[in-house]
């Protein structure tokens, strides 16, 4: 999670900055552009990463790497429905921010704080029984 938030700041910070330079220019300026697409790749570096540990982390927990659909997903299209498309309507847009952020709670807790099984799972061995 903290790699794709990193991820995430570095390439809103290049993208901001593309942004800037295009607003005073009339266009993006190389180096504004270079440094959004720099930290685009980053951000899908960053992303492949945190997917990838993601998924070994709900593999030893038992659990289908498809929960990363739940945990990475479905908090970013609540928070986006609730901040605009349930504007006016109040209620609904306070309880799809607050489903989103049970979503992002939840997924701390599963991924990064709760114990993993022991034992041999349809995923395989434990992690740490593989040695160096």
């Amino acid at each position: 999670m903290a790699a794709l938030l990193i991820g995430f700041i570095v390439w809103a910070v290049g993208a901001a900055w593309a942004l800037a330079a295009a607003r005073e220019e009339g266009v993006p300026t190389a180096g504004g552009l270079a440094v959004s697409l720099l930290a685009l790749a980053a951000f899908a570096i960053s992303m492949s990463a945190a997917i990838a540990v993601g998924v070994r982390r709900l593999h030893d927990r038992g659990k289908s790497g498809h929960w990363l659909w739940l945990y990475y997903a479905a908090p970013v299209i609540l928070q986006a429905l609730g901040e605009n498309a349930f504007r006016a309507v109040r209620p609904l847009a306070a309880l799809m921010l607050a489903a989103s952020l049970a979503l992002s709670v939840w997924a701390v807790l599963e991924l990064g704080l709760m114990p993993g099984r022991k034992s041999v799972n349809a995923y395989g061995e434990p992690a740490g029984n593989e040695g160096f």
